[in-house]
């Protein structure tokens, strides 16, 4: 039943409403026939930004609903520890390949970032017409130079074709990707590449490449800086000083409490005694002097004698000796014995019977000065013949004698004047 609801909106008008109170729901209707299909939407991806360290990450939609755009928001990661100094980086020279002409030239490092090893691919150039026989081309090394890590290694050509002239760019750090090999080119006299020497630079230094071959026939050497020296490390500790050396002394009688250190040695040169302080006392720990001989006493001589005279035993014990006087004197002759005290003996020796100048030659300072010299031929037979004799040698103011006939030969006479006859 409906219900009437009369409302007064001002003194003119009336409201009137008919309220029908709800009735239960309904059962469900048939499902409707299928709609056209519809545009699928799509996801598409935008922008990536990297965030500061420690921000949070962030996705956005910058499309529609339809078509989404996702625009990423990445933080970056903190800046992690330094490590420690690595071992300087290798370069060394790997492949090189002709490339297709017209193609740009490359250099890949098919090595590792650590031991780099460059693989070069040069193009051939274009096939030209043939012309007049030129000159060779030439190939030379330019500038080199250090890139900065993860940037691509190159080679320029500062020269021209027919004098190239290549200056490189070594990335210092990793490692870039292997570029593809080139195709080969026609078989043609290429210039030749190889290795030279390795040498390790200074520290912080710029690597370097120089040819120390020819422009046909290259030879690259290398030159690679050395990593920085580390920090220095903490000084050790000094070590304790070691305790004082031993020192010697030595005097006549025992030494005094107040000479030396403990450790010290000390020489009695009286006795031979050797002390050793310790405690701060001197204490006798061996002697030097060696035993007694095995004589029963030692030669006692006189309190006095003359230089150069002779010395004999007085008495007959073998203990005693006395000043025996000079050898020519009245008291030592050559003609007379002595015995063992030195007293003329009764017995006189037996006389040898040799005559000076007859049967022994007399001593003379000359004799010394003709002992030097060697006879010629024929000299000791010459000087035996007395002068005047035939075959005597003639001397100068001496008297030649009356000689009989004979031949002189061989002989410079001096100018005759009045004083000469013959």
């Amino acid at each position: 039943m409906a219900n009437l609801t009369v409302t007064v909106v001002d003194g003119n008008n009336i409201s009137l409403a008919l309220v029908n109170p709800m009735g239960q729901t309904g059962p469900t209707g048939p499902a409707g026939p299928t709609g056209p299909a519809g545009t699928a939407a799509t996801v598409d991806a935008g922008t990536t930004t990297t965030g500061a360290p420690g921000s949070s990450a962030a996705v956005t939609n910058s499309g529609t609903t339809a078509a989404a755009v996702f625009d990423f928001v990445v933080p970056r990661g903190n800046t992690g520890a330094t490590g420690a100094t690595g071992a300087a980086a290798t370069i060394a020279s790997g492949t090189t390949t002709t490339g297709a002409p017209g193609s740009s030239a490359s250099v890949s490092n098919s090595g590792t970032s650590a031991a780099a090893i460059f693989d070069f691919t040069i193009p051939r150039g274009n096939t030209g017409s043939t012309g007049a026989t030129g000159s060779a081309a030439t190939l030379d090394v330019g500038t080199t130079t250090t890139g900065t890590p993860g940037s691509a290694a190159t080679v320029t050509n500062s020269g021209t074709t027919a004098a190239a002239v290549f200056d490189f760019t070594i990335p210092r750090g990793n490692t870039g990707a292997t570029g593809a090999t080139g195709a080969t080119g026609a078989t043609g006299t290429a210039a030749t590449i190889a290795a030279g020497t390795t040498t390790t630079g200074a520290a912080g230094s710029s690597a370097s490449v120089t040819n120390s071959g020819t422009s046909a026939a290259a030879i690259f050497d290398f030159t690679i800086p050395r990593g920085n020296t580390g920090a220095t490390g903490t000084p050790g500790t000094n070590g304790t000083d070691g305790a004082p050396g031993s020192v010697w002394y030595e005097g006549s009688g025992a030494p005094s409490s107040g000479t030396g250190i403990n450790g010290d040695y000390y020489l009695n040169v009286a006795n031979g005694d050797v002390y050793l302080k310790a405690t701060g006392s001197w204490s006798v720990v061996g002697n030097i002097k060696g035993p007694a001989g095995s004589g029963s006493g030692d030669v006692t001589g006189p309190s006095g004698a003359t230089s150069g005279n002779v010395v004999l035993f007085d008495g007959a014990t073998g203990k005693l000796i006395k000043d025996g006087g000079a050898l020519g004197t009245a008291a030592f002759t050559a003609s007379t014995a002595y015995d063992v005290a030195g007293a003329a003996a009764a017995v006189t020796p037996t006389t040898l019977g040799l005559v000076i100048g007859t049967n022994v030659q007399a001593y003379d300072a000359d004799l010394t000065t003709w002992a030097g010299i060697t006879p010629g031929t024929g000299v000791g037979t010459a000087l035996a013949i007395n002068i005047g004799s035939a075959g005597a040698p003639v001397v100068l103011n001496g008297a030649l004698g009356t000689p009989s006939s004979g031949t002189l030969t061989n002989c410079t006479f001096p100018t005759l004047n009045q004083d000469t006859t013959g």
